[in-house]
C-alpha cells in the first residue's frame, strides 16, 4: 500500500461537503451515476455546490431529471440503462458532446447476479474513455465483503458462467462486492498508462439483499449510523479532492484507504474476471460493446502511485 504524501484530515464523521470545503470545481466535469439515491444525490450535490458541472445519472430520464432538479446549478440528467446497448451507446454519445470528463463516480447498483455485473463492466469501460488522461479519475463503489474466499469465487465466477447460471442470483449471493472491487483494482491497472486514477469505495449499506425483512432491517439501521452526505464523504473525497492526487488502486473506507479482503490485492484474480467478464460481454452485447477500453494497459503494472499528473487548461 502506498503511503500518501500528506494525512487525510478526515474519517467516518465527515461529509461530503466538508472534505470538498474551499475547493473550486469551476470548469469540471464530473459524471455520477445512481444519482437518485440518497448517497449518489449527497455526492452530486457538494460536487455542484463547488461548482463542477455534474452530469447525473440514473436508469430513467425522469428520475435523473427529477434529482438535478432538487440538486442544485449546472447540473445535466441523463438516462441509461446499463442493460441495453443502445441506451449506452446513446447515453456515451451524449455525454462525448459535452466534452472530457474529469471525474465518473459510479455509486453502488444492486447486483443482484452475475449478469448485472456485465452490465456494469461494459458501462464503466464504455465511460472510462471519456475520461480526461493525465489528471482523469475513475470512482467505484463496492461492499467489499472480507469473509469471501477464494474457493467461493472461483465457484461464482469461473464455474458454468453460461445459460441460467448469469441470472441466477443464489449463486451470486455475497461475491458482488468483492467482484467490484476487483474490477476496479484491474481498471486501474489498465488505466495507468493514460495517468486516469481508479479507486473504489466502501458504499455503506448493502443494495444486493432481496428479503423485505432485511431491507427492513438496513432501513432501520441508517437512523444510527452515517447519513447519507458522510456516506457520499468518501466518493466525493476521490473524485475532486487534490488531497489524493495521484493514489489509485486503492480500496477506501471513511475517507481513508482500507485493505478490505485480502483477494482483492490477487492481480491474478482480478484479470481472470476481467478476460472472463469481457468474454461474456461480447457475447451479451455483440462485438464491438467495449472499443478499446477493456485492452488498455494488457500488461502494465499496477502501482499504487501514479506518475505526476499532466495540467491541462
Amino acid at each position: 500500500m502506498a503511503h500518501m504524501a500528506q494525512a487525510i484530515p478526515f474519517g467516518s464523521r465527515s461529509t461530503a461537503d466538508q472534505v470538498l470545503a474551499g475547493i473550486d470545481l469551476t470548469r469540471r466535469r464530473i459524471l455520477v451515476t445512481e444519482c437518485s439515491s440518497e448517497v449518489g444525490f449527497a455526492t452530486m450535490q457538494a460536487l455542484s455546490a463547488n461548482g463542477a458541472h455534474v452530469i447525473g445519472v440514473t436508469r430513467r430520464l425522469d428520475d435523473a431529471q427529477a434529482a438535478c432538479s432538487a440538486a442544485g446549478r449546472s447540473l445535466t440528467p441523463l438516462g441509461c440503462d446499463p442493460s441495453d446497448r443502445a441506451s449506452v451507446d446513446a447515453a456515451v454519445q451524449s455525454v462525448r458532446g459535452l466534452g472530457p470528463l474529469h471525474a465518473v463516480v459510479i455509486n453502488c447498483l444492486e447486483l443482484r447476479h452475475f449478469a448485472d455485473h456485465i452490465a456494469q463492466f461494459v458501462l464503466v469501460n464504455r465511460l472510462s474513455e471519456l475520461v480526461r488522461g493525465g489528471t482523469g479519475r475513475v470512482v467505484i463503489g463496492s461492499n467489499d465483503d472480507a469473509n469471501i474466499i477464494a474457493r467461493r469465487v472461483e465457484d461464482t465466477i469461473f464455474d458454468n458462467l453460461s445459460g441460467g447460471r448469469l441470472y441466477d442470483s443464489r449463486a451470486f449471493d455475497g461475491q458482488a462486492e468483492l467482484t467490484t472491487a476487483l474490477f476496479a483494482k484491474e481498471l486501474s491497472r489498465r488505466l495507468h498508462a493514460r495517468g486516469v486514477a481508479v479507486n473504489s469505495f466502501r458504499c455503506g449499506a448493502s443494495g444486493n439483499r432481496t428479503s423485505r425483512a432485511q431491507r427492513l432491517i438496513q432501513s432501520i439501521a441508517r437512523h444510527f449510523t452515517q447519513s447519507p452526505a458522510q456516506r457520499a464523504a468518501t466518493p466525493a473525497l476521490l473524485a475532486a479532492s487534490p488531497l489524493v492526487v495521484g493514489m489509485t488502486g486503492e480500496y477506501w473506507s471513511n475517507c481513508q484507504m482500507s485493505l478490505g479482503n485480502p483477494l482483492r490485492l490477487d492481480i491474478g484474480l482480478a484479470k481472470r474476471l476481467w478476460e472472463a467478464s469481457a468474454r461474456i460481454a461480447d457475447m451479451a452485447f455483440g462485438g464491438g460493446a467495449l472499443s478499446e477500453a477493456a485492452s488498455f494497459g494488457r500488461d502494465s503494472s499496477i502501482p499504487s502511485r501514479m506518475p505526476a499528473p499532466l495540467h491541462h487548461a
